[in-house]
């Protein structure tokens, strides 16, 4: 991995980015875990649909707290200039992949989760990671095909 990014890695893990950063993503886990409950979780012998959203949103939560504990404790603080904190940011591809997702949302409900799904794939495969044309064409079509068989089949959840 490259050294500076490491650096800069570093940097941002003592900051008050990094504090903030994590108490969105609790905030984000703390509402998931609500609409889990909201959903009805059953018991592990008959889950309910909010079972697993529950269980993977608990974990996230706990997690963020502990993170902020520990920077806490730690009593590290630095100061990374605003100039530097976002220097290597491609936000062609921060714009390529909210628009693709944002159209993925929306798509799913109109033309369903194949299309979709391979649209969202390709779309990010080939211009947000620049992959080559035949692997982005390729794992467009499988990746939403497997997963497709995954949860329709042996999940039996239907998309």
């Amino acid at each position: 991995m490259n050294s500076r990014l490491v650096d800069m890695r570093q940097q941002l893990r003592d900051t008050w980015a990094h504090v903030l950063v994590v108490l969105v993503l609790a905030i984000i886990f703390a509402i998931a875990l609500w609409s889990g409950y909201a959903l009805g979780t059953g018991t592990f012998a008959s889950p309910g649909t909010g079972l697993w959203p529950v269980l993977a949103s608990s974990a996230g939560v706990v997690l963020s707290l502990l993170v902020l504990i520990h920077h806490t404790l730690s009593g590290k603080e630095k100061v990374i200039p605003s100039n530097e904190l976002f220097s290597d940011v491609s936000w062609r591809k921060v714009l390529v992949f909210s628009a693709s997702v944002t159209a993925f949302l929306i798509l799913y409900s109109l033309i369903g989760f194949l299309l979709s799904a391979t649209l969202l794939i390709f779309v990010l495969l080939k211009y947000a990671f620049e992959a080559r044309w035949a692997l982005s064409i390729i794992m467009s079509i499988v990746a939403p095909l497997l997963l497709y068989v995954i949860f329709t089949e042996l999940l039996s959840v239907r998309l």
